[in-house]
């Protein structure tokens, strides 16, 4: 229970970063791709102010049923915050990690919510990131915030991917040059 969001049943955000960081691990001593979804839902404020935080919650609630779906069944999901999500993809590349959160994506934006006869329309915006063997979690974390801001400037209701070395790794690679 203590590991659990309650509202939706997946990870909580301390459950994930636990997660996360074991994953990391892993990835770097084997050298497996590891992905990291993070996504938002879009506009949540406007639905819970027009429906109410009762029906802002049914939606939360179809959102993670829609990430399930999309999702393989070795991936984890975590609640990071109120209405943001995330994805931990293990053994998936960057560009594989694209494809499935545009699953979610789509999916999300094709499902209707419907609470006390009302029929709630929502969509996400969703960034990507590949953990780079050098990386932490802190790092991973926030490459993939950076390319969910860069969707939400990109307009809402789209995917990016962060493609750029991470900041830990830059300073390692200009350590080990040096050095």
């Amino acid at each position: 229970m203590a590991s659990t969001d309650k509202l939706t049943g997946i990870y909580n955000r301390q459950a994930f970063d636990i997660l996360l960081s074991q994953a990391i691990k892993e990835a770097g001593r084997r050298g497996d791709p590891l992905s990291l979804i993070m996504l938002d839902l879009d506009h949540f404020k406007k639905i819970n102010d027009s429906f109410g935080h009762l029906a802002g919650d049914a939606v939360l609630k179809n959102l993670v049923k829609n990430m399930e779906r999309s999702v393989r069944k070795s991936d984890a999901l975590g609640r990071w915050g109120g209405e943001e999500f995330m994805a931990l993809l293990h053994g998936c590349t960057l560009d594989d990690a694209f494809l499935i959160a545009e699953k979610i994506r789509i999916a999300v934006g094709s499902s209707v919510t419907t609470y006390n006869q009302l029929a709630i329309q929502a969509a996400v915006s969703i960034g990507v990131a590949q953990y780079q063997e050098c990386e932490s979690p802190e790092s991973l974390l926030n490459r993939a915030d950076i390319a969910l801001y860069k969707a939400k400037e990109g307009g809402r209701n789209r995917t990016e991917k962060h493609t750029g070395e991470p900041s830990d790794c830059l300073l390692e690679n200009a350590f080990n040059k040096d050095g």
